[in-house]
Formats: C-alpha cells, sequence, structure tokens
C-alpha cells in the first residue's frame, strides 16, 4: 500500500509540472517572484481511510526567474518537482526513506490532449478574486477533470500545471484513484526566489522514467 501511494503522489506531482504548452512559452524573466502555500484537503473511501496520516497536508510552490518548484512533505518522504521553462524540462525529486532519487522528463515524452469550459462561479482565496474552469486532460488514455479557481492578478505565463487556463490557479479540485483531492491558497507571498532552488543537489540519483520504472518493476 506504501508502494502505491507513493506512486500516486509522483503522478499528481508528474502530473502538476508536465503539462505546459506554447502558451506558457518561455518567460526566462519573471515579472512575478515569490512563495504560495497550499493546503491539501482530502475525501478518501473507506477502504483508504487508514492512510490519511501518510499524504501530504500542504504543499509550497516558489515562482523563480525561468522556474517553478513544488515541495510536498509526507510521512512517504519528501517530494519535490522542479520546471525549468527554457527547456521545458520536469525534475523531480524523491526522498523515500533514505534513497534520494531524481527523476528527469521532458514536454514533449508525453503528449497531452486538454478542454477548458469557463465556468460563472466567483470565490475570494488569499485574497485574490478568482474566475473558475473545469480543465479536463486526458493523459496516457486517462481522463481527470479538475475544477480550477484562478486569478488574473498572477499571469498565466507562471501556470506551467493548466495550460490554456487565463490566469493561476489558487484553488484546484480532482477525483483519482477513488480520491477527491483539493489544493487551496493560504498565503500569498512576493519576495525573490533563489536560483539554487531549480538545481538538483549532488545526493541526488539522477533516472529518467523509464529506469525508474524499471528500478520498481514496472
Amino acid at each position: 500500500m506504501k508502494t502505491v501511494f507513493a506512486l500516486l503522489l509522483l503522478t499528481i506531482t508528474l502530473f502538476s509540472f508536465s503539462c505546459s504548452s506554447s502558451n506558457n512559452s518561455a518567460r526566462s524573466k519573471s515579472q512575478f517572484q515569490g512563495k504560495i502555500d497550499y493546503k491539501i484537503t482530502y475525501e478518501l473511501p473507506e477502504n483508504l481511510e487508514d492512510q490519511r496520516s501518510k499524504l501530504a497536508k500542504s504543499m509550497t510552490i516558489y515562482i523563480g526567474e525561468g522556474f517553478t518548484r513544488v515541495e510536498q512533505q509526507s510521512q512517504m518522504g519528501e517530494q519535490v518537482s522542479i520546471y525549468v521553462v527554457d527547456s521545458k524540462k520536469t525534475i523531480v525529486l524523491m526522498d523515500l526513506m533514505g534513497q534520494k532519487i531524481a527523476l528527469e522528463t521532458t514536454d514533449d515524452e508525453d503528449t497531452q490532449k486538454y478542454k477548458i469550459e469557463e465556468k460563472k462561479a466567483t470565490k475570494t482565496i488569499a485574497g485574490f478574486k478568482c474566475k473558475s474552469a473545469i480543465f479536463t486532460a486526458q493523459t496516457q488514455g486517462h481522463e481527470t477533470e479538475f475544477l480550477i479557481y484562478y486569478t488574473e492578478k498572477i499571469p498565466s505565463s507562471y501556470n506551467s500545471q493548466f495550460p490554456g487556463i487565463k490566469g493561476y490557479p489558487l484553488e484546484y479540485s480532482m477525483h483519482v484513484q477513488g480520491m477527491d483531492i483539493t489544493y487551496t491558497a493560504s498565503n500569498i507571498q512576493k519576495e525573490k526566489v533563489n536560483t539554487q532552488l531549480s538545481e538538483i543537489p549532488d545526493e541526488y540519483q539522477i533516472m529518467t522514467m523509464q529506469e525508474f520504472k524499471t528500478a520498481i518493476g514496472r
């Protein structure tokens, strides 16, 4: 079960940063830099309720110059996702029970189709008025629907999660593997982000996704 949940969290993290498109094309020098803290809530089926304590409760996104970085911490270990704008490369850093792995993928390794339906609902999140949309993505034959609330105060060019959305997502919900998961921004802070946050630490073993799947027998 631990392996299943580790892979699930990896899938969610990878999805969040493998969906860039030409609409979010390289803007190496960000007009916005800062940190966004999110809380994560779950609705779990009864057979997974005993795994709740192992899931991440929060997420932090750093928007830097030419990159974005996501950090999540759970009982199964730390996960970090880095998206490098110019190279369209996603780096996932995992520290799973002491084993430190860096996975590298690029946008052209996975094709995604998506559609967007703008909705009328609005809400204020972390002091920002947000519009709503339904984003439906199809990746590797799997379709996932997201309810998104986004702000136009943070430009869409920094949104690598959901191409075509006309702003930056401050809340999004999905249903995956029997779970309902919601990410909601709780704090937004403008600040200069250190470029070292986009680098792979020396102690991490670099793998491709295929090498990782082979290593875990997939």
